[in-house]
């Protein structure tokens, strides 16, 4: 019989973090069913009544088996100790609970003025949710565990876990499965036989040290802790560490896993200990990874995290681009208060979300991505907000949406059959079916391997690296591409339109070919820094481009007139990209676009087939061609610059399919470009069984929104 997994992100009407994880297993026979559950944070003073209103709402019947303090802030710990306090009753008072660990005595009182200005002195938060375990007669699991003296350093000036008599190390939780109290007391729970297949929760980091792939863990901390030849003595690091400063960094996460389906939550971890660091001065200089490398080992879609909460709220502190890239999942969440005075979440996390860059070359004076085109170079990450959140404070982004009004929350589900399907995804076997056939029927010979690499490059990086590996241009000439066209899209945020934009304006109002490529480049050259953001001579050739009539020609002859800077090759698949598109889709947007990256492509070694054929994908992307219309100018620019019939077919299958990468594209996008090279392709049911492995149901997850008028999305990729 089977699992179904619920995760609930619980919304507080204030700020801070509440996750409510369920699992779940109906009765078989005489075994009765299961229910396991565990809390992570509660949330602010008063967030403890909204999660069990909450409870009382969305799950009465559960108990909760496992408690989970990420940090101790008093967003994520005030609602816990509030629940703590509450009449005795198995739905909180039973539940093991983990933290952290023991803090230094120093914090077990606080300081304060009163009312008439005495100084006085009362229990610390910290105390009072100790002591509210403590009354209830509770396990609290990591009561020993070291969490101020958490590093040592060697005679090699390397970390080492320290060793406190009295205490557990800090590293104690990592590893262990809190659902089950796996490394607990004999008493504690174990998986029932009768139902192997059990999701679990494990630590992956904690105290700042991160669980490796393999090997000991490694301690990440942003503190420089040597000053020439003179160390940090133990102890001034211990002070260091104990710091409330050191909090965020500290805290607790975990990575849920259910057969295929993994999502991570992690308090307010910062970015050192998700994307790692060179933390010492040690001679060699060593890099410590960070919990990304863990969670995604090889950085492909199979070892994709299909969901996760941004940590620390969607701050600027956590989840990098690199980070996102690195995991790649299908949904993220975004836990923040109505109306937050913190601006989560940060513009720069939502651009990273919304597929741009944390900075984007084009951005405005909050750090936002252009609201115009370009496409995102990456992927968007679909993102939900736990509440209604007003422009002034924040911004959902282009691919993210608010739950609703407040009091609205959200929940993934997945059942055990989702958990059970490829997590890499539709996009990923969408793009490899189509690889796939033009392989076969063009007798390219493509391995397995190859296929794989062209299908997880679109799922990890998008349509434009997966249409770079397919013609054998690489990842670096995709990146290069990406921020090209970017800096094309927008010249500065404001309002004020990019080099495309202006191009276009220009080529409507001029009299003539001359004329318009003569006012673009004059209009263009004014904004700063264009030449060294996108290429010499890039204004001369979205000109050339734009312009009605143009030519391969004409555009690639703009294109060597611009300089010396300009390569050859870069110059002809300007002229041919962009000409592809001014003829094939009538796109004057899409053909500036078109040109700048077959620039860009060229100036990073790119030959000009392999510059085309990226250069039409892009400039199609862009003028919003469906795809067989993608795959068809694709296939047939590559041709007309030289590229193999195969291979020019197989860019433009990959282009085509990678847009959106459901059945009907695959198999439009494939026939497309296999007839743009003058093969009629195959017969139609011959081509449906090439693709039969999209048709099948292929949703992973569903999320839905708490709300008066619930919302429910499938994710299917």
């Amino acid at each position: 019989m089977p699992w179904t997994l619920e995760i609930h992100h619980i919304y507080l009407r204030r700020p801070g973090d509440a996750t409510l994880i369920i699992a779940r297993h109906p009765a078989v026979g005489a075994h009765p069913p299961i229910a396991r559950a565990v809390l992570i944070d509660g949330g602010d003073k008063g967030g403890g009544g909204y999660v069990n209103a909450y409870i009382n709402a969305f799950a009465p019947a559960i108990n909760l088996d496992a408690i989970v303090v990420t940090h101790f802030d008093k967003d994520h710990f005030y609602g816990i100790t509030e629940l703590l306090q509450r009449p005795v009753t198995p739905r909180y008072h039973n539940a093991i609970v983990y933290d952290c660990g023991r803090l230094p005595n120093l914090r077990l009182f606080d300081t304060y003025t009163d009312q008439h200005n005495v100084p006085n002195v009362r229990a610390s938060k910290y105390s009072v949710y100790r002591n509210a375990i403590a009354a209830r007669g509770m396990l609290h699991a990591t009561a020993d565990v070291n969490s101020f003296d958490i590093a040592r350093y060697d005679a090699n000036h390397f970390p080492t876990v320290p060793n406190v008599a009295g205490s557990e190390p800090p590293t104690w939780l990592l590893g262990k499965d809190v659902l089950w109290g796996n490394g607990l007391p004999a008493w504690a729970e174990n998986p029932p036989a009768h139902a192997p297949l059990h999701p679990t929760l494990r630590c992956v980091v904690a105290n700042k040290w991160v669980r490796q792939v393999a090997g000991l863990p490694r301690f990440i901390s942003t503190v420089d802790i040597f000053n020439g030849p003179n160390r940090m003595s133990n102890a001034q690091i211990a002070a260091y560490e104990s710091a409330k400063t050191q909090d965020n960094a500290k805290s607790l996460g975990f990575l849920l896993e259910f057969n295929g389906f993994r999502y991570y939550v992690a308090g307010d971890l910062f970015r050192q200990q998700e994307d790692g660091l060179n933390t010492i001065r040690a001679v060699p200089m060593q890099f410590n990874p960070g919990v990304g490398a863990f969670l995604n080992q090889n950085g492909n879609a199979a070892g994709r995290v299909l969901a996760m909460k941004t940590s620390h709220h969607g701050a600027v502190t956590s989840s990098s681009r690199e980070f996102l890239t690195r995991l790649r999942p299908s949904a993220a969440v975004v836990s923040c208060g109505y109306n937050n005075s913190y601006g989560h979440p940060h513009p720069e996390v939502v651009n990273s979300l919304d597929g741009y860059p944390e900075l984007p070359i084009g951005r405005d004076a909050l750090n936002r991505h252009p609201t115009v085109p370009p496409k995102p170079p990456l992927p968007p990450i679909l993102h939900y907000l736990t509440g209604y959140l007003t422009m002034a404070h924040t911004r959902a982004g282009d691919a993210g949406r608010t739950a609703g009004p407040p009091g609205a929350s959200i929940r993934l589900t997945v059942t055990e059959a989702q958990s059970q399907r490829d997590c890499r995804g539709q996009v990923f076997r969408g793009v490899r079916a189509a690889a796939d056939r033009v392989s076969t029927v063009t007798n390219l010979g493509l391995t397995a391997a190859q296929l794989d690499a062209i299908a997880d490059a679109a799922v990890m990086r998008g349509v434009i690296a997966a249409t770079a590996v397919a013609v054998g241009a690489g990842p670096a000439t995709a990146t290069a591409v990406g921020n090209a066209v970017e800096s094309a899209g927008n010249r500065g945020g404001g309002g004020v339109p990019g080099l495309v934009s202006v191009a276009v304006a220009a080529a409507a109002a001029a009299p003539g070919a001359g004329a318009q490529a003569a006012a673009i480049a004059a209009v263009a050259a004014a904004g700063p820094g264009w030449a060294a953001a996108i290429g010499l001579g890039a204004a001369q050739v979205i000109g050339a481009a734009v312009v009605p009539g143009a030519t391969a020609a004409s555009i690639t002859a703009a294109a060597q007139g611009a300089g010396p800077a300009v390569s050859v090759p870069g110059a002809t698949a300007a002229g041919f990209a962009g000409f592809a598109l001014r003829a094939n889709l009538a796109s004057a947007s899409g053909a500036g676009f078109a040109a700048v990256a077959g620039l860009a492509a060229g100036l990073v070694g790119a030959n000009a087939a392999q510059g085309t054929a990226l250069g039409a994908a892009v400039g199609g992307l862009n003028g919003q061609a469906a795809a067989p219309a993608l795959a068809r100018l694709t296939t047939r620019a590559a041709l007309a610059a030289g590229m193999a019939p195969g291979t020019a077919a197989l860019a433009g299958a990959v282009a085509g399919a990678g847009s959106l990468g459901g059945p009907d594209q695959v198999r439009a996008a494939t026939n497309a470009a296999l007839n743009a090279i003058g093969d009629p392709g195959v017969p139609a049911a011959g081509n449906a069984a090439a693709v039969a492995a999209t048709l099948a149901a292929n949703d992973l997850f569903t999320v839905a929104f708490q709300a008066a008028a619930p919302v429910t999305i499938a994710h299917t990729d």
